[in-house]
C-alpha cells in the first residue's frame, strides 16, 4: 500500500512539475498508434478474430495434436493460434487465447500458460520500423525477425516443458455452432475495436512515463528503463545510442511493462501471474539475445549502417494527433452502436 501511494504521488508530482514534458510524451504517443500501432494491429486483429469466430482456426484441429500435445502439452486445435501469435502483433495472440477459452476449447490453465508465450512484435513492426525506420537496415530488420520467432519457439517450448496446465475433471466442451459469415465479420471488428481501444490507452500512458524517464536519468539508464517499460520508445533510444543489434532484439523480446498491460487486458481471466510473465518475457530477452549474436556471427549485418544513423522525429500536427483520437471515438460510437441491441453494458464488453 505504501508503495502504491509513493508511485501515485510521485506521478502527481511529474504531472505538476513537468507538465510540458509529460504533454509531449502523450502526444508521442498518439503519434506512435496513428503511424504504427492502429495500421499493424488492427488488420491482424480483425483477420484472426474473424478466423476464430467463424471456426477456421478449428479446422485440422486434431491432426495437430501429436504436435502441441508433445511440444506444448496442449491440445490440437491451439497449434494455428500459436502460429499466428508469432506473426500478428504482442496483444492478439493473448485476445485469440481469450476467445478459444471463451468457446470453450481450452481450459483456463491452459489458456493462462498460453498468454506466456503467444507474444509476437510482427515482422512488420520488426522489419519496417526498427529494420528500415530505425536502423536504416532492411536487412538487420530480417535478422530481428527471424531472431524473435527462434525465441518465441525456445520459450514456447520451454513453458510446455516446465510450466503445467491440465484439463479439468470434466473435459472442456467446445461450442460447435458457428456464425454466418457476415455475422463472423461484424462481431470480429467490434471485438478487435475494443482490444485496440485499450491498447492505445496504455500505449498513451506509457509514453507520457517514458517521456519522464527521458527527462530525468542519463541516456544508458534512461535506455534501460525505457526498454524496461515501453519497447518502441526502447529501440528508438537504443538507435539513437547507436547500442548493438542484439540489444534490439533483447528489448524487442522482453517486451516492456506496456506490452505486458496490453497482453493482460486483452487475456481477459486468461491472464497469468504478472510476476511469471515478466519472469518468462526476461528468459526470452536473454535467448533472444544469444540468437540475434549466432545469427550475426553467420550472417553479418555492416556495422557502417549506424555511422551516418540519425533519427528524424515526426512534428505533429493537428492531422497527425487528430487522426488517432478521430478513430478511437470512433470505435467507440461503433462499440456503442453495436452492443445497444443486446442491452449489454459496454463495459462488460471488455
Amino acid at each position: 500500500m505504501i508503495l502504491c501511494f509513493s508511485v501515485c504521488l510521485t506521478a502527481l508530482v511529474c504531472i505538476f512539475g513537468m507538465g510540458n514534458v509529460v504533454t509531449d510524451g502523450l502526444k508521442s504517443g498518439l503519434l506512435l498508434c496513428s503511424s504504427v500501432i492502429i495500421p499493424s494491429l488492427f488488420p491482424f486483429m480483425t483477420v484472426c478474430s474473424f478466423m476464430e469466430k467463424s471456426g477456421l482456426l478449428n479446422i485440422g484441429a486434431g491432426k495437430w495434436e501429436w504436435v502441441t500435445g508433445r511440444l506444448f502439452k496442449l491440445p490440437g486445435c491451439t497449434f494455428l493460434v500459436i502460429l499466428l501469435s508469432f506473426f500478428a502483433g504482442y496483444p492478439v495472440g493473448a485476445r485469440m487465447v481469450r476467445s478459444m477459452h471463451s468457446s470453450g476449447a481450452i481450459s483456463l490453465s491452459e489458456g493462462k500458460k498460453m498468454c506466456l508465450f503467444c507474444i509476437g512484435a510482427g515482422p512488420a513492426f520488426l522489419v519496417i520500423a526498427v529494420g528500415c525506420g530505425m536502423l536504416y537496415n532492411k536487412w538487420a530488420g530480417w535478422i530481428l525477425a527471424v531472431t524473435h520467432l527462434l525465441s518465441a519457439i525456445v520459450t514456447a517450448l520451454l513453458c510446455g516443458r516446465f510450466v503445467e496446465s491440465y484439463r479439468p475433471t470434466e473435459q472442456v466442451s467446445i461450442k460447435k455452432q458457428r456464425m454466418s459469415l457476415a455475422d463472423a465479420l461484424v462481431e470480429s471488428v467490434a471485438a478487435s475495436t475494443g482490444a485496440l481501444i485499450s491498447v492505445c490507452a496504455y500505449t498513451v500512458l506509457f509514453s507520457g512515463v517514458v517521456a519522464v524517464i527521458k527527462a530525468s536519468w542519463g541516456q544508458w539508464v534512461g535506455l534501460a528503463l525505457t526498454a524496461v517499460t515501453e519497447v518502441s520508445n526502447g529501440c528508438a533510444l537504443a538507435a539513437v545510442l547507436q547500442a548493438p543489434i542484439p540489444v534490439f532484439a533483447a528489448i524487442t523480446g522482453f517486451g516492456g511493462i506496456s506490452v505486458m498491460c496490453q497482453v493482460m487486458a486483452c487475456a481477459g481471466v486468461c491472464r497469468p501471474k504478472f510476476t511469471t510473465m515478466i519472469a518468462v518475457r526476461c528468459v526470452n530477452a536473454a535467448i533472444s539475445y544469444i540468437i540475434c549474436s549466432l545469427l550475426l556471427r553467420i550472417f553479418p549485418v555492416s556495422e557502417q549502417v549506424f555511422s551516418t544513423f540519425s533519427v528524424s522525429i515526426p512534428k505533429l500536427s493537428g492531422a497527425t494527433v487528430g487522426f488517432p483520437i478521430a478513430f478511437l471515438v470512433f470505435c467507440t460510437v461503433f462499440l456503442f452502436s453495436t452492443y445497444q441491441k443486446s442491452h449489454k453494458r459496454l463495459v462488460d464488453f471488455f
